[in-house]
């Protein structure tokens, strides 16, 4: 029962069922919807936390007071829990290869084709690359939440 409650919340949440509207999804890259997209923007953790004070590590948990904003919030913990896990997983690999992890740069030059797509994270959060000890962190921007 527990898990039904959830795929509805789910369903409401991205929409579904909604009147007046194909039951085609659509791709509209101007909403403000997170559900379902991504991103390959990554910014390195040393500039950006010395660009804004209000910038802070954070890791996504899931939260929430009643099961639509439980299920937002577990649905954008879970996503990016796993864009992180398989971004480390490939800088383990490039470590393995040479002998150390890659500096921002380097990844940067990455070709695209190549980079690891990122579940896409609410307008207040950021993906951080972290050089010194080779891992994708959270930022969240207090002043925007």
């Amino acid at each position: 029962m527990r898990y039904t409650w959830i795929i509805l919340v789910l369903f409401a949440i991205s929409g579904c069922g909604d009147a007046g509207q194909s039951a085609a999804p659509q791709n509209n890259s101007t909403s403000s919807g997170v559900v379902g997209k991504t991103t390959k923007e990554v910014v390195a953790l040393e500039t950006a936390l010395a660009e804004n004070k209000n910038l802070t590590i954070v890791e996504n948990k899931v939260s929430g007071s009643d099961p639509v904003s439980l299920a937002a919030t577990a649905y954008s913990a879970k996503t990016s829990e796993i864009s992180i896990l398989n971004f480390n997983r490939h800088l383990e690999m490039v470590k393995a290869e040479k002998g150390r992890y890659p500096s921002f740069e380097e990844y940067q030059q990455t070709p695209d084709e190549f980079k690891v797509p990122l579940a896409q994270l609410p307008p207040f959060q950021m993906y951080a690359y972290d050089e010194e000890n080779g891992q994708l962190v959270i930022l969240e921007d207090s002043s925007k939440r």
